[in-house]
């Protein structure tokens, strides 16, 4: 196939960004839930104190650095909080086709890398959202660029060239590697994976992948070790990833479907076993994207399913993803370049295209369906309610739902953070961008998870309301209040969603 024009990669983002700009702009005004909530709640501190209250949340710091420094210019509303997620997901489009126009990849396999990427569930998923995960795609995905260039490179030169490290690449391999760290610590499977990735597959003699791979493990082990604290409370708090992602959630069943296996793995590496297409300066490329999707994959699945650090959930995936997308574009790039008649590898690759948007991403349905995000917590509206009815004289009793409050009753005074006690830590829904007015005082509990402790604790309060954040946690309130007040005894205000409010009062 000849070098294809600059055009068609202007055709291939176009399509790629208006894909996310029509799907998002339907979701960028809703209220925020209780996730976003902590990102609002850490932006509305100070600089000095981003880090302690990202920390606070087990986030690394950059994304809400970078978001208070544009909230500062917006000013702060749901539109201005998700807008720079939308920006990151365009800018990891902008990315993939530079990378395609890099290594010359055809007009279909550049469009089915940005479409595979573009559409993606999980994709607009956190395209949408204002948490940290889209900026961390963008990053790895900069990364896998940067050892992209350097595999290629390394590949075209002589052989004494090949031993020569070029430090440039390397230093801003580093940087972007350093970066990724500290929008979120869930890129470090990414990142050995890449490391990897340079020391099995790179072009370079191995002397010179062993020397690569030390500088680089020096570096990162610094960086690393410099977050031990934060990472070391991390794995001491694992058991309460499990609460939501419990070990017997890592199913085979689960493994196939939870990311874009079939489409974008399984039937592209089956074509290339069959077809044995000619690979040259791809083969690092493909492997490599193969690694940076699977060897993050299997470990959470795997992690996981022995119930040791459970961490197969979408947004602790999102470094995966661009691994899937290169991977099938690679695959295809090379495929329809060798395979005659060409209407073969084309049909092949429509199939797998076909599978991904009907079964794997489910796009069309669930843009059809608005079900992109289903994240339904009306917290402007609690507050909101709270701040015309409550008096300051009345308890206000939150169950957000959070796992840090299972053990409230017995650590609430304990400090999550050197300057944040547990229980101020667990008040972060109703003093984000969503505050209650002063003099309303805001109480975390925990025993709304059982009922005998809930009624306790009503009686204790004697008049107040109650913040209750989950169906199954509502339907447990609800049970007790009926108990205590009858049917017509307390007010149910129906708020739509996950998130409901109630008033209580004891009569003397």
């Amino acid at each position: 196939m000849t070098t294809p024009p600059n055009q068609i990669y202007f055709l291939s983002a176009t399509i790629g960004i208006a894909v996310i700009a029509v799907i998002s702009q339907s979701y960028l005004d809703l209220p925020l839930w209780i996730d976003e909530l902590h990102t609002s709640w850490t932006i509305l501190a100070d600089f000095d104190l981003l880090t302690e209250r990202a920390n606070a949340g087990n986030q690394s710091p950059l994304y809400f650095f970078l978001l208070k420094l544009v909230v500062s210019l917006t000013g702060q509303s749901e539109i201005s909080l998700r807008i720079f997620s939308v920006s990151c997901a365009c800018g990891s489009v902008i990315t993939l086709n530079w990378l395609c126009h890099r290594h010359q990849l055809n007009l279909f396999a550049t469009l089915l890398t940005i479409i595979s990427f573009a559409a993606g569930h999980i994709q607009l998923l956190f395209a949408v959202e204002a948490r940290s995960y889209s900026l961390l795609t963008l990053l790895v995905l900069i990364l896998f660029c940067v050892s992209s260039t350097r595999w290629d490179r390394t590949y075209k030169v002589e052989y004494e060239q090949k031993r020569k490290i070029h430090w440039p690449l390397e230093t801003m391999w580093i940087v972007f590697a350093v970066l990724c760290i500290y929008t979120h610590y869930m890129a470090i499977p990414a990142i050995g994976s890449l490391l990897l990735a340079d020391l099995l597959v790179s072009p370079a003699p191995i002397s010179t992948r062993l020397r690569t791979l030390g500088l680089q493990g020096f570096f990162l082990g610094v960086v690393i070790g410099s977050q031990f604290d934060a990472l070391e409370n991390i794995y001491q708090h694992r058991s309460q990833w499990a609460t939501f992602i419990p070990a017997n959630d890592a199913t085979l069943k689960a493994l196939i479907k939870k990311l874009p296996v079939i489409s974008t793995l399984i039937m592209p590496g089956v074509c290339l076993i069959t077809f044995r297409p000619q690979l040259g300066a791809r083969k690092p490329l493909i492997f490599g994207a193969l690694m940076l999707a699977l060897i993050p994959y299997l470990t959470a699945w795997t992690t996981t399913r022995m119930d040791w650090v459970n961490w197969f959930f979408p947004r602790y995936l999102v470094s995966c993803l661009p691994g899937f997308s290169l991977f099938f574009g690679f695959s295809m790039a090379s495929i329809t370049q060798d395979i005659r008649p060409v209407f073969r590898p084309l049909g092949i690759g429509l199939c797998c295209l076909m599978v991904f948007i009907l079964f794997d991403s489910k796009v069309i349905e669930n843009y059809q369906t608005e079900q992109i995000t289903v994240k339904n917590e009306r917290w402007d509206v609690v507050a909101a309610t709270l701040c015309e009815k409550a008096k300051p004289e009345d308890s206000i009793l939150l169950a957000g739902g959070l796992v840090e409050d299972i053990r409230l009753a017995e650590i609430a005074d304990a400090q999550h953070t050197p300057s944040i006690s547990m229980s101020e830590y667990c008040t972060f829904p109703l003093n984000g961008m969503y505050p209650l007015t002063e003099g309303l005082q805001i109480e975390p509990i925990s025993e709304y998870r059982n009922p005998d402790l809930l009624e306790n604790r009503i009686r204790k309060a004697s008049q107040g309301w109650l913040v209750v954040r989950g169906q199954s946690h509502n339907r447990r309130v609800q049970k007790v209040l009926v108990k205590m007040f009858g049917p017509d005894g307390f007010a149910d205000h129906r708020i739509p969603g996950k998130v409901n409010l109630y008033f209580f009062q004891m009569v003397q």
